[in-house]
């Protein structure tokens, strides 16, 4: 092999499965663990994506920060057909004591519309998920959050990210 020669990879996992059954070899074939953070130190700039033949941009797979390559942007959203009672309960948990500024999803807040449970939770969800270091364990909410690497910001409702 020589220096510039192209290779051809084939991803089998993105992401680490912890809770799939077997031995631990089965559950960890991903690049990433499940909060986004990176198993192996691979170079994943992706420039022939980005049209930067010198690395530069954000047009990679990771995010530059001054200077800086972090993970990729992932938010943690309310599973469509989650049970209503527990995302109450996660709701009133995220902007209670979990310490989430819930100012957003109240009345006349950028998020308030749609006045609906499931976008409410979503966006409380994610700025917990977010504010406690976008851990896999952080968007569980007893089996009602879900991590997405599409980013739910919709009119003028930014939804925060780290």
């Amino acid at each position: 092999m020589k220096p510039k020669d192209k290779v051809e990879v084939f991803v089998f996992a993105l992401f680490n499965e912890n809770k799939k059954e077997g031995g631990a070899s089965e559950r960890n074939f991903g690049i990433f663990n499940g909060d986004g953070s990176k198993v192996y130190e691979v170079d994943l700039s992706c420039q022939f994506c980005s049209g930067d033949s010198d690395g530069g941009g954000n047009g990679g797979f990771g995010e530059k920060l001054s200077g800086a390559v972090r993970g990729p942007s992932v938010w943690s959203i309310a599973k469509p057909h989650a049970d209503e009672k527990v995302l109450q309960a996660v709701l009133d948990f995220c902007c209670g004591s979990g310490g989430v500024d819930c100012r957003e999803i109240y009345d006349n807040g950028d998020c308030f519309e749609p006045d609906k449970l499931l976008a409410h939770a979503s966006y409380a969800m994610n700025a917990y998920y977010q504010m406690h270091g976008r851990n896999y364990w952080n968007c569980d909410f007893k089996g009602t959050g879900l991590v997405t690497f599409s980013d739910p910001t919709y009119g003028r409702c930014r939804y925060p990210q780290q």
